[in-house]
């Protein structure tokens, strides 16, 4: 069966009121002035701010996008995986980017490019930007667990902004773990892989959400779960990383009650009756 969308954009949301209607808008604009089909999964992480309000609101106002809401916070990794399940069986290729306008919509452009030329898996890499010592530190972390417990390639760099094609997506949501890292996982499966280069935009608003301990969290489950030393700490039996508790779409609002059925909620739900979205582009 063909695909209904050429390109799904996965976003995972958290805290990101001031800049995440400027993402979506931007990638959705590119789409269409590209003459791209496409559809957008933003995965509300548990915001603490008008995230989910306005998440809402876009996916009122527009039938390309969609509004994920996870029932706690679990984590970048976890959204991800939620938004790529999500999409995956309606999407050509599967892209994934940050909801804080530093990953720029035209080199989702060259992404697109590149992916065509025959590869699984296409990874868009910063230069020349200014990081804190942590995710510095972080990085040098990750790279060096990547190179000790997963077969990438040589020579590929990884970041969350990417594009994979929808075969390799739905691999990846195959697998039932309770700790789950995109990249780790795909690399499980062999893909042909690419790097492209880009320089990397200032942060608009406020600052990252990850500090050292943080990182180290993230990277020690990496350790934990993708290594055979490390699965031996594991706990037994499986589970999702994620639980959703609602889905905003034009059609309506849903809840989740099983990890695959949707039902209607009822119409005097508060998310039910977001106001439109009102895009600075004119049809």
């Amino acid at each position: 069966m063909s695909a209904r969308f050429e390109i799904g954009a996965v976003i995972p949301v958290y805290n990101s009121e001031r800049s995440v209607e400027a993402v979506v808008r931007g990638f959705l604009n590119f789409a269409d002035d590209a003459g791209i089909s496409c559809r957008v999964m933003l995965v509300d992480d548990k915001s603490t701010d008008r995230s989910a309000e306005i998440l809402d609101r876009m996916a009122m106002a527009d039938g390309r996008v969609t509004a994920v809401h996870l029932s706690q916070n679990s984590g970048q990794q976890a959204a991800l995986l939620c938004g790529l399940a999500l999409a995956a069986g309606d999407c050509r290729y599967l892209l994934t980017m940050d909801d804080d306008l530093q990953h720029p919509v035209q080199v989702a452009g060259q992404l697109y490019a590149r992916i065509q030329e025959g590869y699984d898996l296409v990874y868009a890499i910063p230069y020349g930007e200014e990081r804190p010592l942590c995710r510095k530190a972080g990085s040098l972390l990750r790279d060096i667990l990547f190179s000790l417990c997963t077969a990438k390639p040589r020579g590929v760099r990884v970041s969350s902004f990417r594009m994979m094609t929808a075969e390799l997506a739905q691999k990846i949501c195959a697998e039932h773990r309770q700790f789950i890292y995109l990249s780790a996982s795909a690399f499980r499966y062999a893909p042909k892989t690419a790097t492209l280069f880009y320089r990397q935009q200032k942060r608009a608003y406020g600052s990252s959400g990850y500090s050292l301990r943080k990182l180290a969290g993230v990277y020690g489950n990496l350790f934990r779960y993708y290594t055979v030393p490390g699965a031996l700490l594991c706990p037994k039996g499986q589970g999702a990383p994620y639980q959703i508790a609602s889905i905003v779409e034009r059609g309506g609002c849903y809840g989740e009650t099983d990890g695959s059925r949707r039902f209607q909620l009822p119409e005097e739900r508060a998310d039910c009756r977001a106001q439109a979205w009102t895009s600075n582009r004119s049809d």
